[in-house]
């Protein structure tokens, strides 16, 4: 029988072409085992501003802040473009009995993980702030990681660095039963139900070195010069879709190349999780250490784990063009798109409006704490979405 054949005798080439059958004819590979490279783009974040930078020249008391209290400007922040990421796509289908009429099918995917990343130092900036919304005033404000402090009147002389680094990744997997509708020759198309599973994980990483290059009166000896200020904020988000899903696939037959496309949909629910660490360690020059809860984004008020369930809708589409090398091996391209209706993302659960008396060592001297206890965690969603091409190869036997 020609590598062409679906079975029946017949070549699948246009000349050949004989009536249509309804039934589906016995498939001559019981076992198809598929594996793909995936290049796909991802929907990037949308951070708040987190790095600001200002002219040394600025008064201490507005530096680094944005307006309308500051003339700073944004280092990072704002929306980002999709993200590239690499990954890889497996699956087997698996036609039981002697009719060929139902099979096993099941897929896994990864993408590898990647990171919008930024860093800047004093070195390169001379001022660095960390912008904020006081919760108390409404109006913007800043930590300060770098200053000269060189103004007459400057309190705050320092030399600092922040980093920021933000991973993503994105992996799944389904497991089903595959019907065959109908067939002839040249086409098939089957149906899939199953159960399908997603998992997204995000995070957003804001680190501070900070060094004092004097003492500032009233705040304790934390800031006397040499004093190493290191401040963490850590925000992560984790999306774990369960679902069940139908959908339909098509293959078309001509001479030795393969057309094919799927669709598929997926209702379930979708567990996500925050999770909000924030820190601060204070290294004096003898060597003694002094750490505190909260850093400056993340603080006692939103620091914890948060979760909730929502309502999940997962949509897919591919198409594939390949082509039969032998009898029992086939090599195609594709490409496909994955649609997720409700998702949290790291970057949105951030909440700028802080109250400063929450922050450890940013009032001088400390006072107790007084106003709104901001910031919260807003568990804020958005979509998600992730397409591109693949290439892969798919043995029969």
């Amino acid at each position: 029988r020609s590598r062409r054949s679906r079975g029946d005798g017949r070549a699948c080439s246009p000349r050949a072409r004989g009536p249509r059958r309804v039934l589906c004819p016995r498939p001559r590979e019981r076992l198809e085992v598929r594996a793909e490279y995936l290049l796909w783009w991802t929907r990037g974040s949308n951070y708040p501003p987190l790095v600001t930078t200002d002219s040394p020249n600025a008064p201490q008391v507005t530096q680094g802040a944005l307006p309308p209290t500051g003339t700073a400007t944004v280092l990072f922040g704002g929306p980002q473009d999709p993200r590239l990421q690499s990954g890889a796509r497996f699956g087997f289908t698996y036609w039981l009995g002697d009719c060929g009429l139902w099979g096993l099918d099941a897929n896994y995917f990864f993408l590898g993980s990647r990171s919008d990343r930024f860093a800047a130092s004093s070195d390169q900036f001379p001022v660095l702030g960390r912008p904020f919304i006081n919760a108390i005033t409404g109006q913007e404000n800043r930590q300060l990681t770098a200053t000269p402090g060189t103004n007459p009147g400057d309190v705050f002389a320092l030399r600092g660095a922040v980093s920021v680094d933000a991973p993503s990744r994105l992996s799944g997997w389904d497991i089903g039963l595959r019907r065959c509708l109908c067939s002839d020759c040249c086409w098939k198309v089957d149906v899939t139900f199953g159960y399908r599973e997603l998992d997204l994980f995000d995070g957003v990483d804001i680190h501070e070195d900070i060094v004092s290059l004097k003492a500032v009166p009233g705040a304790g000896g934390l800031l006397d010069p040499g004093n190493r200020i290191q401040v963490l904020d850590s925000f992560t988000t984790h999306n774990h879709f369960h679902g069940a899903q139908a959908g339909l696939r098509g293959e078309y037959r001509w001479n030795d190349f393969i057309f094919e496309g799927k669709f598929n949909l997926a209702l379930g629910y979708t567990d996500q999780s925050v999770n909000i660490l924030g820190g601060q360690t204070i290294t004096r020059l003898t060597g003694q250490q002094q750490t505190f809860v909260g850093g400056l984004l993340a603080l006692p008020s939103n620091i914890g784990y948060f979760s909730q369930q929502r309502f999940g809708v997962v949509p897919e589409v591919g198409v594939k063009i390949g082509y039969q090398l032998t009898d029992n091996l086939r090599v195609y391209a594709g490409y496909d798109f994955l649609f997720w209706n409700s998702v949290v993302r790291a970057s949105d659960q951030i909440d700028r409006r802080l109250n400063p008396f929450l922050v450890p060592g940013l009032i001088i001297p400390p006072q107790p704490v007084q106003g709104p206890i901001l910031p919260r965690v807003p568990m804020s969603t958005t979509t998600y979405w992730a397409q591109g091409v693949s290439f892969g190869l798919e043995w029969r036997y």
